[in-house]
């Protein structure tokens, strides 16, 4: 009885152990569900719809602040009623952004229930560039990105259909927004497979979009400085105000002398040869698992000072799905580069050049230890990001259990 124990034991914790480990941290699961971003937004005057700012000319998410990001591993049914929603601190006028990537194809169903607006955007996917998109209108006889709600609201379900005519990694985005009074938000949907609507959505269905970004002090990874969740790996662009010539990194007063590891998945859509590069000002190294066994293979190695250049690895083959990947990157002084492509334009050509777009990058798993805290624990961070760590406790709980069985069962025999 105590070697099965024991067995159990060891099994449960071999099989929770972690791929690979970086600096203080170490990396394993994905995260399953989505990349959740609040935006606050303000509002003079309220009538239905007359937020935020003037009639129906701005929009809470694009032209909100984005003020929070945390990883929620969890369906996406909220009901705050007159309570504040807890990363913004803030009963009115937030707004916010799930983030998942989804394998599928034929006619989807999605449903939001809502107070107040609701609505959509899929990425369909095509690689190795960033594919189409296209917005997903929620209806209830009119368009329910709108204000809903009141102090008594008689909320109607809201659904929108669509097809997808391959099969693929999808990017969804879904929004809501609330202006005032009550506040609620559930997502559902009716896939093809299985076929029957479920609301909520379950989120192991889907994998939260989006890098790991960590900012050190120092060119060797000397003191975390900030973090955040980034989309894609195409530093400077307009979709990342945050690294400009004053705060390249995204911490403010980190110019220069600073370092990034950026860690999640790669998704390859399917089974094949892979080529990837990087373009650094200045050094980079990518690692990769590409034999799906938990050990990154170095691809580029780079870690030297220079101007804007493009290198790439060699072709590795690929088995279709996500594969853990570390990419280091330092910048010394002057301009500041870091962009992370595939495919065959990666052939030195920085004009050429083809970023990883977002539907094939997911999340991954973080614990660290040391004085480094993990930015899933919250707080600390550039936004002071949060985890719902539920999935977590699952481990001790587990373990409280055996160990529970195992002596009762030792009782029951000193009984005997």
């Amino acid at each position: 009885m105590k070697k099965a124990f024991v067995g159990i034991l060891v099994l449960f914790f071999a099989k929770n152990s972690f791929s690979f480990t970086a600096g203080n941290c170490k990396y394993k699961d994905l995260v399953l569900g989505y990349l959740e971003e609040g935006y606050s937004y303000n509002c003079v005057s309220y009538t239905p719809w007359n937020c935020p700012c003037a009639p129906t000319m701005c929009d809470p998410i694009t032209q909100g602040t984005l003020t929070s990001q945390r990883l929620w591993p969890a369906s996406i049914t909220y009901v705050w009623g007159e309570g504040a929603y807890a990363p913004l601190d803030k009963i009115n006028y937030f707004a916010i952004r799930w983030r998942g990537v989804f394998y599928g194809s034929g006619e989807h169903t999605f449903y939001c229930t809502t107070d107040d607006g609701c609505r959509g955007t899929l990425f369909f996917p095509s690689y190795p560039g960033a594919g189409t998109s296209s917005s997903l209108t929620f209806s209830d006889g009119s368009s329910c990105w709108r204000g809903r709600g009141g102090s008594n609201p008689t909320l109607t379900e809201c659904s929108v259909k669509v097809n997808l005519p391959s099969a693929g990694y999808h990017l969804l985005l879904l929004d809501y927004f609330e202006a005032a009074t009550n506040a609620r938000a559930t997502f559902g949907w009716d896939p093809p497979d299985p076929h029957g609507k479920v609301s909520p959505i379950p989120y192991h269905r889907f994998m939260a979009q989006g890098v790991r970004m960590k900012v050190y002090s120092g060119t060797n990874f000397n003191s975390l400085a900030c973090y955040r969740y980034v989309y894609s790996i195409t530093f400077p662009s307009s979709e990342y105000p945050f690294w400009d010539t004053s705060t390249k990194g995204g911490c403010v007063g980190l110019v220069d002398n600073f370092s990034v590891r950026f860690t999640g998945f790669i998704i390859a859509p399917s089974d094949g040869t892979y080529r990837f590069c990087t373009v650094t000002d200045d050094g980079v190294r990518f690692y990769l698992d590409t034999n799906d066994d938990g050990e990154l293979e170095l691809l580029i190695d780079k870690w030297i000072p220079q101007g804007a250049t493009e290198w790439s690895s060699n072709n590795v083959t690929l088995t279709r799905g996500p594969h853990a990947f570390l990419m280091e990157y330092y910048e010394g002084g002057g301009d500041a580069v870091a962009r992370l492509g595939w495919g065959s334009n990666c052939d030195g050509n920085i004009g050429t050049f083809t970023p990883i777009p977002p539907n094939y990058l997911v999340m991954i798993d973080e614990e660290c230890g040391g004085n480094e805290p993990s930015t899933e624990g919250g707080g600390g961070g550039m936004f002071g990001c949060s985890y719902f760590r539920g999935k977590f406790l699952i481990y001790p709980i587990l373990f409280i259990f055996i160990t529970a069985i195992f002596i009762r069962i030792i009782l029951k025999r000193g009984e005997a």
